[in-house]
């Protein structure tokens, strides 16, 4: 088992939060265009949900992501 070298919960939590960000940016550029404020909502609840998350999960994500490749 690897031992992350970062917070994997706020790694993932601010993951989410930045793409709710792009989505609410999207949804001013392109106001007609519905998917990117739903999209915005969806990352929203998955960054709130990051909490609930199993450690086996966390792990998971962890070393999915451990070569060194910064984004999600």
């Amino acid at each position: 088992m690897t031992e992350p070298k970062f917070d994997t919960a706020s790694e993932l939590r601010e993951e989410f939060e930045r793409q709710a960000e792009w989505g609410r940016e999207k949804a001013i550029q392109y106001p007609h265009d519905r998917r990117n404020a739903v999209a915005a909502a969806h990352f929203d609840e998955l960054a709130a949900s990051v909490k609930d998350c199993p450690p086996e999960v966390l792990e998971a994500f962890y070393e999915l992501f451990e070569d060194g490749n910064d984004s999600v």
